[in-house]
């Protein structure tokens, strides 16, 4: 390499990190569009536990029905927060900056939102609140994803949420079991693999549920 390249800081590790990124860039594009024209339920509101639900919207060019875009939850509180979804909405998030994770975090009653693509409290309050106006509860999906703390108890949980949904999971013991989508991978060194590489398309499942709602 020579050093002018050196000095610009092209290095083969940069090179290569960004031909893996104008690949998979290119196969999300390829999927997206084959996915696309499939969804016919167009004015649903997902409520998602982590970013899987915004970016689903924003693939599919919709308009975004619900408050939980650019945000995540644990499990367990996500959860809990479905289930009991009308009584956490009449609730007004307080949201701070954090200081260490370095984002606005709102407490919802007993919740942690974490609102960590959003750059000041007064964006991430005002989104959340106009995005909770916009639910459409007669067309309500919901997305789980099984993390660290998801557990035995979890899924008993998620059993009891009364709305369309799916668990999106790498246990294999929830394969054939109803709403689980089993894949082999969710999350890697840190990075969310079921978005960056449109994992939760896989085999129209989410697609056909949504469909079938209408």
């Amino acid at each position: 390499m020579s050093k002018l390249a050196k000095l610009k800081g092209i290095t083969p590790k940069y090179v290569f990190g960004r031909v893996r990124h104008e690949i998979r860039k290119n196969n999300n594009e390829k999927i997206i569009k084959k996915n696309k024209p499939l969804l016919h339920n167009k004015d649903v509101s997902i409520i998602s536990q982590n970013c899987v639900g915004g970016v689903f919207y924003h693939d599919m060019g919709l308009q975004f029905l619900s408050p939980t875009v650019n945000l995540y939850l644990t499990s367990n509180e996500f959860l809990k927060y479905v289930i009991n979804i009308k009584k956490y909405n009449d609730i007004v998030p307080v949201v701070t900056m954090d200081d260490e994770k370095k984002y606005p975090v709102g407490k919802l009653g007993d919740l942690t939102l974490n609102f960590m693509h959003y750059h000041t409290c007064d964006e991430a309050l005002q989104k959340w609140e106009d995005r909770k106006k916009r639910i459409n509860y007669d067309n309500l999906f919901v997305m789980v994803i099984d993390d660290k703390y998801f557990t035995e108890d979890s899924y008993k949980e998620f059993e009891k949420i009364s709305y369309d949904k799916i668990l999106f999971t790498t246990d294999k013991v929830y394969a054939g079991k109803p709403d689980c989508l089993v894949l082999d991978k969710i999350f890697e060194n840190g990075k969310s693999i079921i978005i960056e590489h449109r994992k939760f398309y896989k085999n129209k499942v989410l697609i056909n549920k949504l469909n079938a709602m209408k």
